[in-house]
């Protein structure tokens, strides 16, 4: 085989050995599962000869020392009479070989889509246990083509065939025992036959299997970023009326992906046909032979040639089985190598989820702070040292791309510094407490993720219904300034708001966000941009309700709107150095929308 060959079987062995304990004690159930039918495909091929010797020439069966204990205990004189017990332990054979047949497939099945639950379980945890700078790095079409299609593509394409490949093999092996020993010359000309007619197919059909494999793996990423850009700009997309351009593109990323996929099921289908053929014609110029040999050699004959007409009928399918499970295998090469890669993703990566202690009592601190997303680029922070007391309202200001959001991930655990360090009341912020400071947080951005669920849901969001607190809810909406909404509709708190909010005008997604980060009862409110969808008055309201909240709570507020700060205790400015400079409100007020250049180091 070729280093291609051989990387696919490497890959195949990586997915096998990610399976949990439980799976791998299931796969060994599935081998003796396997080895039972084989045992009962053999019994039943078997027991052909017997059946149709009987059948041509029952006194045959009495002269056989073999089957006098069957016989005495049956209870039988005359040659008829073994008919049919012999026909009802046939019928018995074959039942059960294809009962275990059946058992087999349901067996494999479940086992395979069990092992699929697995996997994408196993990559949506990897993914969402990432640390923030890792999914700035992501696209989320690719993580959504793996759980949503890739997976499905890896069960049916690697993990069902393999476990075909394993119990062909099995079968096959049986088969053959029992087809040499019944007739060792015709049945070594038809294995070498079909074994050579198969290795030639895969050889010439190898190469346009990995092709389509790659087309595969790419289109439907593709898919999934159309549909994700389409539907997310569905407004500009029908205000511009570029339905046509979308579904052009959308065409071509599926003909591709479909074209892929039915030329694979092509190639390892076709083949079926071919060797049927030739399995009725071996059979027919057997039955040819045996006609010229005489009527004797011909009722003798019989039973051999049914044995080998069932023999092949049962060894076709498996080897047309083995080659299109490993067409398959081949044909999802990309595929697998992919969803492997996710499946890798190194544990120290990933976020530690250890919820050790961490207090605030005292203050918020960045010593020396730099951060940079990639080693190429300008760091988006640069050396700032800030310290925010509790208690303080803190207002962050800046020219877009200053740094501000960048700012507030850092102090929110988010990113880590590429330099200098985060600390909250002296304790550096770790992976180790790093869950334990994010609990003390909310954040409220100007772009709101609601989901398609209740009012209620999405302000306590992620808590199971049954743990939400109601009166909690309420509270929080009431102090958002939603509360007087919600109540004119008919379902109230229960109404369902649609994906994304599409239901709600933009001040209204804006308060419920607020709502949500006040159902929390954080310590520390991040509001970035959060009341730029609102108007001034439903602004002004929402600030009061948040002033209301005391001492205890920390605001940080990002803003361009001027008066979103007037009653901040300190304004901080970012400048496009990354560079952070601390102004007096007055001086931002007296500049208008413009802020003035006398500014006081932070040091």
């Amino acid at each position: 085989m070729t280093s291609r060959d051989n990387s696919t079987i490497d890959l195949t062995k990586k997915l096998f050995l990610l399976m949990e304990r439980k799976r791998r004690y299931q796969f060994l159930i599935l081998l003796i599962l396997m080895i039972l039918t084989s045992i009962f495909e053999v019994i039943s091929i078997g027991a052909v000869i017997p059946f149709l010797g009987v059948l041509i020439e029952p006194s045959n069966i009495f002269e056989l020392p073999a089957a006098q204990p069957f016989i005495q205990f049956l209870g039988v004189d005359q040659p008829t009479q073994i008919i049919l017990p012999i026909s009802a332990l046939f019928a018995i054979a074959v039942v059960m070989s294809g009962a275990m047949r059946v058992l087999l497939l349901w067996a494999s099945v479940r086992f395979s889509f069990t092992l699929g639950v697995d996997f994408s379980v196993g990559i949506f945890t990897q993914v969402i246990n990432q640390p923030y700078i890792a999914h700035t790095k992501q696209n989320s079409s690719d993580i959504i083509s793996i759980i949503s299609i890739k997976i499905d593509q890896i069960i049916v394409g690697v993990v069902l065939p393999v476990l075909n490949i394993i119990s062909s093999f099995i079968i096959f092996t049986a088969i053959i025992l029992v087809l040499l020993i019944i007739h060792p010359v015709v049945a070594s000309i038809a294995i070498l036959f079909i074994s050579l007619f198969y290795v030639s197919i895969y050889l010439y059909v190898r190469q346009k299997l990995l092709v389509n494999s790659l087309k595969i793996s790419r289109e439907s990423n593709s898919l999934i970023k159309i549909l994700q850009e389409s539907l997310g700009g569905i407004r500009d997309i029908i205000i511009d009326g570029n339905q046509e351009f979308y579904r052009s593109i959308f065409w071509r990323a599926d003909l591709v992906f479909r074209k892929s996929l039915g030329n694979n099921l092509f190639i390892t289908n076709s083949p079926r046909y071919f060797m049927e053929t030739f399995g009725v014609l071996l059979i027919v110029l057997l039955a040819y032979m045996l006609s010229t040999q005489g009527e004797k050699s011909f009722a003798d004959g019989i039973p051999v040639l049914g044995a080998l007409a069932l023999g092949a009928q049962r060894l076709l399918p498996v080897m047309q089985i083995f080659y299109n499970s490993w067409g398959n295998i081949k044909g999802t090469h990309f595929v697998l190598k992919e969803v492997l890669v996710f499946l890798n993703i190194n544990d120290s990566k990933t976020m530690n989820v250890i919820n050790n202690n961490c207090a605030f009592e005292k203050n918020i601190r960045l010593k020396d702070v730099s951060f940079g997303y990639d080693e190429n680029s300008l760091p988006a922070i640069n050396k700032i040292n800030v310290d925010i007391k509790k208690g303080d309202c803190v207002g962050v200001i800046g020219k877009t791309g200053s740094g501000k959001s960048t700012l507030i991930d850092i102090m929110m655990g988010l990113l880590d510094p590429t330099h200098g360090t985060l600390e909250v009341d002296e304790n550096v912020i770790t992976s180790s407490n790093r869950r334990a400071w994010q609990s003390r947080i909310a954040h409220v951005p100007q772009n709101i993720y609601l989901s398609d669920s209740t009012i209620e849901e999405n302000i306590a969001f992620g808590i199971p219904v049954e743990e939400i607190d109601s009166s909690l809810v309420r509270r929080a909406a009431i102090s958002a300034n939603i509360d007087s909404v919600v109540n004119e509709w008919p379902l109230k708190y229960k109404t369902i708001l649609g994906e994304r909010g599409i239901r709600l005008s933009g001040g209204q997604r804006q308060r419920i966000g607020i709502a949500r980060a006040l159902y929390k009862q954080a310590d520390v409110l991040f509001l970035d941009e959060a009341t730029s969808s609102v108007d001034s008055t439903t602004e002004s309201s929402i600030m009061k309700a948040i002033e209301k909240l005391g001492n205890d709570v920390t605001l940080i507020i990002i803003a361009h709107r001027i008066t979103t700060l007037k009653n901040c205790s300190r304004i901080l400015e970012l400048t496009n150095e990354g560079k952070i400079y601390e102004k007096a409100y007055s001086d931002i007020a007296s500049h208008g929308t413009t802020w003035g250049t006398s500014s006081t180091a932070i040091s």
